[in-house]
């Protein structure tokens, strides 16, 4: 039985390569010289195109304290869960129905990806002197339980979380706007 913990209403569009003609300053190629040693450093750009999500808001989150809480969202684009593909909105003070209009980009993906990748939305609850609190999430992915041919238990999307991917994948460079009911758990959903 689902659990209602609230909704995250998300703007997602995938730009193909051939039409990503803009990066994230943090990506653009630059050649660096060593300070003593003049030795040439290349960072290179990703190839191929990418998903831009953009954060809007969340309504009626579950209140952990006091009536309120101050809630951010976290995501991953899976399976790379390390710190390249994290990303952080900021937290907004004493809401349960939280603005944030914050977007992630996802650099990289070709259209054989978006088959293998799941984007993985949590909100939480920040604490200051303890562990912060998972008020909720979604995964937007293909929700069919194989990453690149390998059975894993997150790509578990489905209902609305999979239609939405599907809209982003069928229709690239239109913005598809979605509100999500919150999974109460980001175990793997059962059949």
């Amino acid at each position: 039985m689902l659990q209602y913990k609230g909704e995250l209403t998300v703007v997602l569009k995938y730009i193909p390569a051939e039409k990503n003609l803009s990066l994230p300053l943090d990506q653009v190629q630059v050649v660096k010289k060593g300070f003593l040693k003049g030795k040439k450093k290349r960072i290179t750009l990703p190839k191929g195109g990418r998903v831009e999500l953009l954060v809007k808001e969340a309504k009626n989150l579950t209140a952990v304290k006091g009536g309120s809480s101050d809630p951010f969202v976290k995501g991953y684009l899976l399976p790379d869960n390390r710190k390249s593909t994290k990303h952080k909105t900021s937290v907004m003070r004493g809401t349960v129905s939280p603005r944030w209009n914050h977007t992630f980009t996802y650099c990289g993906l070709q259209p054989s990806d978006l088959d293998s990748v799941c984007l993985e939305l949590t909100i939480w609850d920040k604490e200051p002197l303890a562990s912060n609190v998972f008020l909720g999430g979604v995964r937007l992915g293909a929700g069919t339980g194989l990453s690149y041919g390998n059975e894993v238990d997150w790509m578990d999307s489905f209902g609305e979380e999979q239609r939405l991917w599907q809209r982003m994948i069928d229709n690239p460079e239109v913005p598809q706007e979605c509100t999500l009911m919150l999974r109460s758990s980001m175990a793997r959903r059962s059949t």
